[in-house]
């Protein structure tokens, strides 16, 4: 699934296998390993940032030098609303030109 969502992922509560996708989503956004990073939305701001801190991590990932195309990708949200927002506004770079 992660490899061709190359329009984001919108990553919602879950269990071991939640985890393991939203940690390889993160990773393939930070190595652009599909060509370029796409938005990383972790739905439910508690959820990520207490029950299931991989938010501080994702950010923490996305603030090392050089990795701009992370930071811009990887949001944090409380809505479906905002998360559809930030996947409808985001054009991949080969659909740029």
């Amino acid at each position: 699934m992660l490899q061709i969502a190359n329009h984001g992922v919108i990553d919602t509560p879950g269990n071991a296998g939640t985890d393991q996708e939203t940690f390889q989503d993160g990773a393939q956004n930070y190595y652009e390993t599909f060509l370029h990073a796409s938005p990383m939305i972790l739905l439910g701001r508690e959820y990520w940032q207490q029950e299931r801190p991989a938010w501080p991590l994702m950010r923490s990932l996305a603030e090392t030098p050089g990795k701009e195309h992370m930071r811009d990708n990887v949001h944090l949200v409380d809505t479906i609303n905002e998360a559809r927002e930030i996947i409808e506004a985001f054009r991949p770079p080969h659909l740029l030109s």
